[in-house]
């Protein structure tokens, strides 16, 4: 999936798992363990989001420069001990690909050689992977909405701990 579908799971992820009553407004040290979650389950949804049938309906110059604003505006904008869940969730829903595809990519855009080693993350394996490149994407049209409003849905459900976090 594109790097902002990632990203809006990992959005879910932060509004999954932060209790903004059990942490108080300068109380970083009760974000850690939630910060942990959010980190582990944003990689878990990754492989989810990989392992579904999928198209890129983003350009992926545009879909990493866009993905990446809003991964450092989520995380400036979130008041400070809150900060490190969202950094979590969205270091956790890019890691993989950090790790599996960034090397080749500076490779081939860039005319640099960084060693590829194997694939890490199972999902990314070919026979693994729900990439499309058929050009028949309405499955991946389907699961790209699913992602959108399945994610909305929890945002929606918990926006009074959101408003707690973001400034």
């Amino acid at each position: 999936m594109n790097v902002l579908f990632h990203t809006v799971s990992a959005i879910g992820v932060v509004a999954m798992v932060t209790d903004t009553s059990v942490i108080k407004s300068g109380n970083s040290r009760k974000a850690i363990v939630p910060a942990a979650i959010a980190f582990f389950l944003a990689v878990f949804f990754h492989g989810i989001l990989d392992y579904m049938p999928h198209c890129y309906p983003v350009q992926s110059r545009w879909d990493v420069i866009l993905g990446l604003c809003i991964m450092v505006a989520g995380t400036l904008m979130a008041r400070r001990p809150y900060q490190l869940i969202v950094a979590a969730a969205f270091w956790g829903c890019i890691l993989p690909d950090i790790i599996d595809l960034l090397p080749a990519i500076l490779n081939k855009y860039l005319g640099w050689k960084i060693p590829v080693i194997p694939k890490l993350f199972p999902w990314h394996w070919k026979e693994n992977s729900g990439s499309i490149y058929t050009g028949n994407c309405k499955t991946s049209l389907i699961n790209h909405w699913s992602v959108l409003i399945f994610a909305l849905s929890i945002v929606y459900a918990r926006r009074r701990d959101l408003k707690m976090i973001l400034k």
